[in-house]
């Protein structure tokens, strides 16, 4: 039996793809949700050339300042849609190119290259355990957990570059009750959480809303459902600089302290389908 429509919760918002993991992503008025998740989403990642691990702005702050963006046919000469990565000083590198691997590796001072989600790959990706949240304890965001046991890497979902599931979902209403417990000079933005789908709440709904939605389904347009699965365990990447955004510690201690580290939900794809900006956002029990 099909599940039963609730309630509306609020309307996408804005939808979010970041092609090449821990770069800045774009910003889409449409978007196909398949079985493993947004369709071209974490499709590519940097690894390090030795060990193989994949690259983070956990570890790798400076992935922020390259912006990976689908260009259409016919960029540098491709007959199919291409992945580029646009540096600082403008320069578009065809993500794949041992020339564009060439180029990041002199960019970051540190040998990479490029490779792309395969289905039954298991990788990890590295971390920095002493800076992996900041300035807040790891006691704080994982209890149990002492500075000095934090692993140096952190494994990935199976057949792809994402940390803990293949879609990310945030709230208004969340970012709302962030910016008042951050104060008014910080810049709150869906931007330094990565969201796939930032929703505009309905009134009346309170921040943290979606923290309750676990185990539970949403439908997004008329055809598209996803299950909630847990609440994302934030991170140092909230702090970092990113385009206008600057870096502010306080945006992580505040997480920890009100929410124990958590900010938003990760979703599994349980109906895929089209979504687009503008649609109704419904629960499903």
């Amino acid at each position: 039996m099909g599940r039963k429509v609730a309630q509306t919760v609020g309307v996408i918002a804005e939808i979010w793809r970041y092609p090449v993991k821990s770069m800045l992503g774009e910003q889409l008025t449409e978007a196909r949700l398949t079985p493993t998740g947004l369709e071209g989403d974490r499709e590519w990642a940097l690894l390090d050339a030795q060990s193989e691990r994949v690259l983070s702005a956990k570890k790798w702050p400076a992935l922020l300042e390259l912006h990976a963006a689908c260009a259409p046919a016919g960029f540098a000469g491709h007959r199919q849609a291409q992945v580029v990565v646009t540096m600082p000083d403008g320069r578009a590198l065809a993500v794949g190119e041992p020339a564009s691997s060439q180029a990041l590796s002199q960019y970051l001072g540190h040998a990479v290259s490029f490779a792309r989600a395969q289905p039954e790959q298991c990788l990890r990706a590295e971390i920095d355990p002493t800076s992996v949240f900041g300035d807040v304890p790891a006691s704080m965001m994982l209890p149990g957990f002492a500075d000095a046991s934090m692993p140096d890497t952190f494994s990935l979902v199976k057949g792809g570059f994402c940390d803990a599931a293949p879609l990310h979902l945030l709230t208004s209403a969340t970012l709302e009750f962030l910016r008042r417990r951050c104060g008014t000079d910080a810049k709150i933005d869906a931007r330094r959480f990565r969201p796939n789908f930032l929703l505009a709440t309905a009134e009346g709904l309170d921040g943290l809303y979606e923290d309750r939605w676990r185990r539970l389904n949403l439908k997004l347009g008329e055809q598209a459902q996803l299950e909630v699965i847990r609440p994302s365990l934030r991170c140092v990447m909230t702090t970092h600089q990113q385009a206008d955004l600057p870096r502010d510690l306080r945006v992580l201690r505040a997480i920890a302290r009100e929410n124990t580290g958590h900010l938003g939900v990760f979703a599994t794809v349980s109906e895929p389908g089209k979504v687009r900006v503008g649609d109704h956002v419904m629960l499903c029990v």
